[in-house]
């Protein structure tokens, strides 16, 4: 049929621009927010050790000492709770009293500052502050004998295994 009443021929319909699918994010971005959110998780990991890892008032840090420290390190558990029971013990003998130590760091200061100055007063003060790092430190090493002397045969040789490992990890982090 041909006319003015005939349908128009149908024509194929014309394929609409077709705009690609996105299935996700770009691989920058997905990676950007993988390397934010490590990131974010070693902040609250560092925060969380640096709170769980501090002690209680009333417990007594282990020794300062490098040397001293290694001992400590690789005494077991439970010489470990009991030399820092010891420890406690002599806190009001050999601690730090924070006034004596104020005075202490006055009275040094003062000899700095003194005109003219006097190399024998800051020798004399020097002196004074390491007797009382001597005699604390005396008293630690005192502790740590009593410890070892407590421990049987078979511990004491896992107490200088560990030693050992302790100081090889020192070693190689020395780089010797």
């Amino acid at each position: 049929m041909t006319g003015p009443d005939a349908p128009a021929p149908e024509t194929p319909p014309t394929p609409a621009r077709e705009t690609p699918v996105r299935r996700g994010a770009p691989l920058w971005m997905r990676l950007l927010l993988f390397a934010s959110l490590a990131l974010n998780l070693l902040v609250v990991g560092i925060v969380v050790g640096a709170i769980a890892s501090r002690r209680a008032p009333d417990s007594v840090a282990p020794p300062r000492d490098p040397a001293s420290a290694l001992y400590f390190r690789a005494l077991p558990g439970d010489h470990r709770d009991a030399f820092e029971a010891g420890l406690r013990r002599d806190r009001e003998r050999f601690g730090i009293d924070r006034e004596a130590l104020n005075a202490e760091v006055a009275a040094t200061l003062q000899v700095l500052r003194a005109d003219p100055f006097e190399p024998a007063a800051l020798a004399e003060r020097i002196a004074l502050q390491r007797r009382g790092l001597a005699d604390r430190t005396a008293a630690g090493d005192r502790l740590l004998v009593e410890r070892v002397a407590a421990m049987t045969p078979e511990e004491r040789e896992a107490y200088a295994d560990r030693l050992e490992q302790i100081l090889g990890q020192v070693a190689r982090w020395r780089g010797h």
